[in-house]
């Protein structure tokens, strides 16, 4: 499920660049994601019966939020996500 990240936030965050209904659908994401640079997203359950194609390798909002208005200028649609737990 989506748990957007608030200004600031801190712990596990996650840059996702989008959701999708099947694998299928989110497998076509990644290539479009990894182009831009972000060759480490990969495709995982959203825990809500859907897919999210994920970078997790986020270290604070404020690489987050540059991150993702770094994809944004490269015409992707990234949002800062409380990982999930476990």
């Amino acid at each position: 499920c989506v748990r957007v990240a608030a200004p600031g936030a801190t712990g596990d965050l996650d840059l996702v660049f989008g959701r999708r209904d099947t694998v299928a659908e989110a497998d076509a994401l990644p290539e479009q994601v990894k182009g831009v640079g972000y060759v480490d997203a990969v495709v995982q359950p959203d825990g809500c019966l859907r897919w999210k194609v994920v970078y997790t390798g986020i270290e604070s909002y404020e690489q987050g939020a540059s991150s993702a208005a770094e994809a944004r200028g490269a015409g992707l649609s990234p949002q800062i996500e409380l990982a999930p737990p476990g």
